[in-house]
């Protein structure tokens, strides 16, 4: 947990539209399991959706932590993150 926190700057994730807990849920699949196809593909998807505006940039930059985090091999600690990233939608 304290990897996670590190990662992603140990404050609580974004609130985002529920249209968008696409890209945690993503991320998550890909963390989970050791994937880097699905990375590269949730990775692809944020970016050409950020580009296009529908992903804001503190929102973005959480997505990019998380990846930077798997791409470093620390798998655990990205899924770590992409979960507390969707539990923090909770609150």
């Amino acid at each position: 947990m304290l990897a996670a926190c590190l990662a992603c700057g140990c404050r609580p994730a974004p609130q985002v539209p529920s249209t968008n807990l696409v890209y945690s849920a993503a991320l998550r699949t890909a963390t989970n399991t050791r994937n880097l196809d699905r990375l590269r593909t949730a990775e692809q998807r944020i970016d050409n959706d950020h580009a296009a505006g529908l992903i804001a940039a503190e929102e973005y930059t959480f997505y990019g932590r998380i990846i930077a985090s798997a791409e470093a091999g620390r798998w655990e600690e990205a899924e770590q993150a992409a979960l507390r990233f969707r539990h923090d939608q909770l609150r």
